[in-house]
């Protein structure tokens, strides 16, 4: 693959070309108050993949001053052209723009953004009406919040910004009252997401997500087997959450609608590990869209020799199992990376966007760039959105990802996406049940 910087210079005398008849362009979209022809310029098109295809190949991440000056104008005036477009009458086109702005921001690593996020998480509480032996609320002993509709509807311009709104966390979000209302707030376009474990799922709630226009229901089953799942997660309930799943597929489907597609959240243990290919029959059977696993994350003691960090091979020869199976019944299978793979955190992608992408508002009133990232980066009830969004944790944490001050929630992330599986540190979350040397390892990175 050639270098950027020789691609580069093969192509300035193009590449300054498109920066002219760009700059023409939008004058005259100024000029005539027609952001509409920017969107239809080839010139903007070709400019852009040229810029991203740089900052694509770069080896360090971001705008420095290594940058040579035509890719940093043509940085800055695509931009400029996006904060043009993003006040378009057109709702479709300022939508694009942010996202295509928020796309060229994170490429370059800025720290301070002017494009909004495109995920929105929203954890409207941290209460729980379970205690699964492998969750955190397990041994949780803090207090417990819950977020109140007008709170959240505070910050409702950004939804129309939004491709994504989560609405889960650290607790069961069918706990609150207000969720119909909550759906009512997010504009159609935006994929709207619920997490639940699913044992509070009744007829009217199922006809009710349903008629709300929700998006994706992810529903918690970490096994096909009724012991097990009453073993897992503390009560027995798994036919009932079966049943509810079915009736929601059948009810939606005499309404003749697609959505809300089903998602299975799956936590793997050694416990369940071998449950993997049966889960993916059971989300045939029943019409699950898809199973997204993740392996469990150490949080006490008593978990530490249930990780499939200690029995790697059997974790991805069932992982190797689901997906294949996976691909015989239809069911979409997300698993995380193989032990045995060697690729680590790229095993999905390449980086973490995360801090561009999406501000979580906590119930506690703080905000995180992600659900693994407990540390708050500042406050945002009754804050302004770019107070928090470009406060000075956010700003810090775009400037040092992926550099050796980066947060350790970072250097030993959990997220499925980027995590390094080949790292203890991945797996358990406190280091002192870490053995010994992986806690000489982590002192030396």
């Amino acid at each position: 693959m050639p270098s950027p910087l020789r691609s580069l210079k093969d192509s300035t005398p193009v590449l300054k070309g498109l920066l002219f008849n760009a700059c023409r362009l939008l004058r005259k979209a100024r000029a005539e108050g027609r952001p509409e022809i920017l969107t239809r310029a080839r010139t903007l098109y070709a400019l852009e993949r040229r810029v991203l295809d740089y900052l694509d190949r770069k080896q360090v991440w971001g705008l420095d001053d290594s940058t040579p000056a035509p890719v940093r104008e043509g940085f800055d005036l695509l931009c400029e052209t996006f904060l043009h477009l993003r006040d378009a009458p057109d709702r479709g086109i300022a939508h694009g723009a942010n996202r295509r702005l928020n796309a060229l921001e994170k490429k370059a690593k800025i720290e301070r953004l002017r494009s909004y996020p495109v995920r929105l998480g929203i954890e409207i509480t941290n209460q729980c009406n379970l205690r699964c032996p492998m969750c955190g609320q397990a041994g949780e002993k803090g207090p417990r919040f819950f977020l109140s509709l007008d709170d959240i509807a505070t910050h409702e311009p950004v939804f129309e910004w939004l491709d994504e709104m989560h609405i889960y966390g650290y607790g069961e979000a069918l706990l609150v009252d207000y969720i119909p209302e909550l759906l009512a707030l997010i504009p159609p376009h935006v994929r709207s997401v619920i997490v639940t474990n699913g044992t509070l799922l009744t007829r009217e709630t199922c006809r009710m997500l349903v008629d709300r226009g929700l998006k994706t229901l992810t529903v918690s089953v970490d096994a096909a087997d009724r012991a097990l799942y009453r073993e897992l997660r503390g009560v027995d309930k798994l036919d009932e959450v079966l049943d509810s799943i079915r009736y929601l597929i059948e009810y939606r489907r005499s309404k003749g609608l697609a959505f809300p597609d089903l998602t299975f959240n799956v936590v793997a243990m050694k416990k369940n590990v071998d449950e993997m290919p049966a889960l993916v029959r059971l989300a045939a059977e029943l019409g699950v869209d898809r199973i997204c696993i993740a392996y469990m994350m150490v949080f006490y003691e008593s978990l530490r020799g249930e990780s499939l960090f200690y029995d790697q091979e059997r974790a991805d020869r069932r992982m190797d199992e689901a997906e294949a199976l996976g691909r015989d019944l239809g069911v979409q299978v997300f698993a995380p990376p193989r032990f045995r793979s060697g690729t680590g955190r790229a095993a999905h992608f390449d980086r973490c966007y995360e801090p561009w992408e999406i501000v979580w508002l906590r119930c506690d009133g703080k905000t995180s760039p992600c659900c693994g990232f407990p540390d708050p980066l500042g406050a945002w009830r009754g804050v302004d959105f770019w107070n928090f969004w470009n406060s000075p944790g956010f700003t810090r944490l775009r400037r040092t990802l992926e550099t050796d001050q980066e947060s350790h929630w970072c250097r030993d992330c959990a997220n499925p996406y980027y995590m390094d599986v080949r790292l203890e540190s991945s797996h358990i979350t406190n280091p002192a049940l870490r053995t010994i040397a992986s806690r000489e390892a982590d002192a030396a990175r």
